[in-house]
């Protein structure tokens, strides 16, 4: 027989610039909520943290507007969460806005809401970052309201520093936790030192601490090629 396999989309969208920092993106992108990115070209370590709550891909249309002080962004999307949700029946909606007060700190603060039908979660993000020469700070906080179930609430926070020894090492550190009505506290330290082989390679190295309920400890080794 034939082997059972499967394929996905992650994304497929089309931008519109309309001129003056406007812009309309539709399709199926990825949400603007969130300190970490997606994809570990993106992160400072190899893993996520314990407080990764923000939306996922969605499908559906997003206006942006941007200067160089600030940006708005709004979304209306089949599900926030759910990159497979297609349908319009039960919608979610996520609104941001981002200060640029000076060239080295950015923050920004998003509300995303989806209708779940028999209830409605909502997720308020805020992060900010700061760089000084070779240091990058960054913290986050997470605010959840029915969180996967009604009245399951809870609180996220994310801190996190990066630093470069030289041109070639980095480390980086971070402390992260969720607190949910339902599953209690779960939190995580993380030490990362990286190096930096070429332009295009990059090796990541981390040990991350959790707990929850019981300690545990995991160890990676990440080689990352980019062109």
């Amino acid at each position: 027989g034939s082997p059972n396999t499967s394929t996905s989309l992650e994304q497929a969208f089309m931008s519109y610039d309309m001129g003056g920092g406007l812009s309309l993106t539709m399709g199926k992108f990825l949400s603007s909520s969130g300190w970490e990115a997606a994809e570990p070209t993106g992160l400072y370590q190899y893993s996520t943290s314990a407080t990764l709550v923000y939306g996922g891909y969605q499908h559906g249309a997003a206006v942006s507007y941007s200067q160089e002080k600030f940006g708005l962004y709004g979304a209306v999307v089949s599900s926030v969460w759910d990159g497979a949700d297609t349908s319009a029946e039960e919608i979610g909606f996520e609104a941001q806005l981002t200060l640029m007060p000076v060239e080295a700190a950015t923050v920004k603060g998003a509300f995303l809401y989806e209708d779940f039908g028999t209830f409605n979660t909502n997720l308020i993000n805020v992060w900010a970052s700061y760089s000084m020469g070779s240091l990058l700070l960054a913290g986050e906080i997470n605010l959840l309201s029915n969180w996967q179930a009604d009245g399951n609430d809870g609180t996220g926070f994310l801190a996190m520093a990066n630093y470069g020894i030289s041109d070639k090492i980095a480390v980086t550190g971070r402390f992260s936790s969720l607190d949910t009505d339902a599953a209690g506290t779960v939190s995580e330290f993380t030490i990362s030192p990286s190096y930096v082989v070429n332009e295009n390679w990059l090796i990541v190295t981390e040990a991350k601490f959790m707990s929850n309920g019981s300690d545990t400890a995991h160890f990676a080794l990440e080689s990352l090629l980019t062109f």
